[in-house]
């Protein structure tokens, strides 16, 4: 604007006209073009720098609220990671520590700045830090951290190790390390998290137990032994005494002049075979407990072992007024059984049936096939029956139910519980359906062969109306 003033200032003040004006007027013009286009460009500029400077304004308002969000994200993080119940370690690419939270510091005693940049080796002890090394491929480059190559080898760990405290002594504490892998978008590894969960009370809760177990197991070892020592000790006695009261019953060396002494003899006869059959069962029981028993199996035709069990129960069952009733269905296939074990299960069941059942009842036994594999054997009877909660008592070694009605017949409580172990030593289980009153099923499922590989898992309830309860 300046020089255009100048042009028109020096065309006035000139006296002389000039050589040429047209050419000077063409100048001018020229000089007012530029200086348009200049004043415009300034202007398109100006703008242009008004734009660039709100932008910058508009970036640099959101960069400090980004900034603020992430410092409020951070300082969440950081009352998350610290209000954590479990210790947290964050490891660099270099093996580093770069975050703890303080539950690792207060439960160690250590302060965050006495293990930041320190490798996390040092809470660890030497020989766990050797066993992780150990476990680590050989590797073409010298491994500045076995912790971190250990998860990053593996992509996830998890193990119990020590971690060492600030004290003087190193006292240690035991957890449960979890380590993962942390990673960026891109799939770059970005370091590795550790989380650990102090379990010294576990431990010590746990160690104690195995302490109690084990002297549980030795006091059952001992009292098994010490059942069967006594066992064996008292049934030479017994047999004695059986043999000879048998003898004198029978007279074999003469009458006795004094009839009465036959009826004690009697007496004395039927307590001694009582109380071994008592002895028998404890010493059986101690076997199974001490894992001594051992089954002997054959092949066997189930009606004939049914039938001969029927038949030892008969007299008993004829003293009460009871029908024995017996099924099992003609071509039945042959099984795979312990004949003297498993005849034992059916004579306990059966005396059971017919010591709970009242005079003139019926306690049946029957026998039926469950699917291809396996069978059934039901000994039912309309006795007394019991109640659902009481079951398991009875199915205890020594349980016996103290009802009014049952306080008169007598037993130890072992049949039940020595039944239900020799049938789980044939691969079987024990059902119980009863109802007071009404009377008793017990259902016993077997495999046709124990050594066979399947199970006869549980079957459906299809019969009474009432709670079964399997063992």
């Amino acid at each position: 604007m300046a020089t255009i003033q100048k042009l028109e200032n020096r065309a006035v003040m000139e006296s002389e006209p000039s050589d040429d004006p047209e050419a000077l007027k063409r100048e001018l013009a020229a000089l007012r073009k530029a200086h348009a286009r200049q004043e415009a460009q300034i202007l398109s500029a100006t703008r242009s720098m008004d734009a660039m400077l709100r932008q910058v304004e508009e970036q640099r308002n959101k960069l400090e609220d980004t900034n603020s969000r992430l410092s409020a994200l951070n300082e969440f993080v950081n009352r998350v990671t610290d209000q954590m119940g479990d210790a947290l370690i964050l490891i660099g690419e270099n093996g580093t520590i770069e975050l703890v939270n303080r539950k690792l510091c207060s439960t160690l005693g250590y302060r965050i700045e006495d293990l930041k940049g320190k490798p996390v080796e040092v809470l660890l002890l030497d020989d766990e830090v050797k066993a992780l090394s150990a476990d680590l491929p050989e590797l073409p480059w010298e491994i500045t951290s076995v912790v971190y190559e250990t998860v990053v080898r593996k992509g996830e760990y998890v193990g119990e190790l020590h971690l060492k405290s600030s004290a003087s002594d190193n006292e240690l504490g035991y957890f449960l390390v979890h380590g993962t892998v942390i990673y960026s978008k891109q799939g770059k590894q970005e370091g590795v998290v550790l989380v650990a969960s102090d379990i010294d009370d576990i431990k010590e809760r746990q160690e104690a137990l195995e302490v109690a177990q084990t002297k549980a197991e030795e006091a059952t070892q001992a009292k098994s032994e010490f059942l069967a020592n006594m066992s064996h000790e008292l049934r030479t006695p017994l047999n004695a005494i059986i043999g000879f009261s048998d003898a004198i019953q029978e007279e074999i060396f003469g009458s006795l002049e004094n009839k009465h002494y036959l009826d004690y003899i009697g007496h004395i006869n039927k307590a001694g075979s009582h109380l071994l059959a008592i002895i028998n069962d404890i010493l059986d029981l101690s076997k199974i407990e001490a894992g001594k028993m051992e089954l002997h199996l054959e092949t066997q035709q189930l009606d004939q072992l049914t039938g001969s069990t029927v038949t030892l129960m008969a007299q008993q069952a004829e003293e009460k007024d009871i029908t024995l009733i017996h099924a099992v269905p003609d071509n039945f296939p042959a099984v795979v059984l312990d004949s003297i074990r498993f005849k034992q299960v059916l004579i306990n069941l059966m005396s059971n049936a017919i010591k709970f059942t009242g005079g003139g009842g019926e306690v049946a036994l029957s026998v039926g096939l469950l699917g291809e594999n396996c069978y059934e054997i039901i000994v039912e009877d309309n006795g007394i029956g019991i109640a659902a909660t009481d079951i398991e008592k009875i199915m205890s070694p020594f349980g016996q139910v103290e009802a009014a009605h049952s306080r008169s017949i007598e037993g130890t409580g072992l049949g039940l519980p020595l039944t239900n172990r020799l049938i789980e030593m044939h691969g079987g289980h024990l059902f119980i359906e009863s109802t007071p009153g009404v009377g008793t099923k017990v259902s016993v499922c077997l495999p046709l062969d124990p050594e066979a590989d399947f199970s006869c898992g549980l079957r459906k309830n299809t019969a009474l109306q009432s709670e079964k309860i399997a063992f």
